[in-house]
């Protein structure tokens, strides 16, 4: 599985970021390990390194350290990833203003297709 559902620019309320993030992430989990899933690939945030932050950036933190802790207990393979910057289409704020000028920034599917790949090669 490779996990990339989610709120971006922490949006939402403390009580849906929970959900969305942890809550949700963890009901995917659990339904991969039930169906056999060898492998779990988390897109995190850059942001889960300060989790005093916001609620949105624990909320990442607490997920990575909750799947890591089923890695740890053997149940499932898990690759947390955090990415620092990830734009596609409908992307606001300053990125989008950035975006227009550069030729250089990663966009979704550029992102996601190495992950992928990698998830081909290790069958």
């Amino acid at each position: 599985i490779v996990h990339l559902a989610g709120h971006a620019h922490q949006q939402g309320s403390p009580a849906t970021l929970v959900r969305n993030i942890f809550t949700l992430t963890q009901t995917l989990t659990e339904a991969a390990i039930a169906a056999g899933c060898r492998r779990f690939i988390y897109l995190s945030s850059c942001k889960a390194a300060w989790p005093a932050h916001s609620v949105y950036a624990a909320q990442k933190l607490a997920t990575e350290q909750w799947l890591l802790a089923q890695h740890g207990a053997g149940r499932i393979e898990v690759v947390c990833l955090r990415p620092a910057l990830v734009y596609g289409p409908g992307m606001q704020g300053h990125l989008a203003k950035i975006g227009e000028h550069t030729s250089g920034l990663q966009s979704h599917p550029d992102l996601v297709c190495p992950l992928l790949l990698e998830k081909k090669k290790q069958k």
